[in-house]
């Protein structure tokens, strides 16, 4: 069985009060307030507003949690200028600027956080979203959920729930893809027969991404180790 390997594309749009000092307001729209996605994976924020008096010359994102590396605590700095998201974060903008978007490819657990969005006017006026855009960053984790002397009972899951849900799970055995499922929860058998392996899983959208590993005896890997006679693998989410 071949896969394609996609990149992990959100549009986030909420909905957003922006202020500014020329006592106008704009409405931002974006949607979620969070997300979740996987590391490795790419997100997109996109955010846009409708008022046609404000004309902005330019706008960036910010993230609060970068602000230690600020040259001024009180004044954003582009997120696209910081060194921890160097060739991974870039901008597209509408022609009139009205809309802006933010993507972060490779995601990293560090990048979870808040993000916002800073809009620079032609008059240098400045309008920072007061509301943020939480994002959170997990990895696929293969956990072990029970154990008796005739077989284990083991867990695909994320950290948060996945805003671009999976279709199905894919699982491996000594890396070697075994099967697909597409229910939630769902406890399948993988027959030991064939001895003794290392077991691991991914999602659909990302086959590349694979979580941990868990194995069977101590020399098969360095990660997880379990033991049985036989072993079940429990699908969650």
């Amino acid at each position: 069985m071949s896969f394609t390997c996609g990149i992990l594309s959100l549009i986030i749009l909420l909905s957003i009060t922006v202020s500014g000092s020329l006592g106008e307001t704009l409405r931002v729209t974006c949607s979620p307030q969070t997300i979740c996605a996987l590391r490795e994976s790419t997100v997109t924020l996109q955010c846009s507003h409708s008022n046609t008096n404000i004309r902005p010359q330019y706008s960036f994102w910010f993230s609060p949690k970068q602000k230690a590396k600020w040259r001024n605590e009180e004044d954003p700095e582009d997120l696209a200028l910081d060194s921890d998201y160097a060739g991974r974060a870039r901008y597209t903008t509408s022609p009139y600027k009205y809309s802006s978007t933010l993507t972060i490819s490779d995601l990293r657990e560090r990048d979870s956080g808040k993000y916002h969005l800073m809009i620079i006017t032609e008059t240098g006026q400045k309008y920072s979203s007061s509301t943020a855009v939480t994002l959170t960053v997990s990895d696929l984790q293969m956990k072990v959920i029970s154990k008796t002397e005739q077989q284990m009972k083991l867990s695909c899951s994320t950290s948060c729930s996945l805003s671009s849900k999976p279709s199905d799970y894919n699982w491996y055995k000594n890396r070697q893809y075994q099967l697909s499922t597409y229910e939630h929860q769902k406890v399948l058998s993988v027959y030991s027969s064939a001895g003794p392996g290392s077991y691991s899983c991914s999602v659909s959208s990302h086959p590349e991404i694979r979580s941990n590993t868990v194995c069977e005896q101590k020399s098969l890997c360095f990660g997880g180790f379990i033991s049985g006679l036989s072993l079940h693998l429990l699908i969650s989410q």
